[in-house]
């Protein structure tokens, strides 16, 4: 096991020190999701969907939670 977690140790060191292997796996899916997300996102409305929720508790800050909801 501590071979395998050297292992895992050394690639992880390897791939943070280079900088475009970093900025293609954190933040190029970042842009590709956002690009599409605004690509068939149009639609602003947020969907009707019923909620049922059960106030057992029934004190103060359950009756705020549920008001709010």
């Amino acid at each position: 096991m501590q071979a395998l977690l050297a292992l895992v140790r050394a690639e992880l060191k390897l791939h943070f020190s280079n900088r475009r292997a970093v900025l293609m796996s954190i933040v190029a899916p970042i842009l590709i999701a956002a690009f599409f997300g605004s690509l068939f996102g149009g639609n602003t409305k947020m969907a009707g969907i019923t909620v049922g929720v059960v106030d057992l508790d029934g004190s103060p800050l359950s009756q705020r939670v549920v008001a709010a909801l």
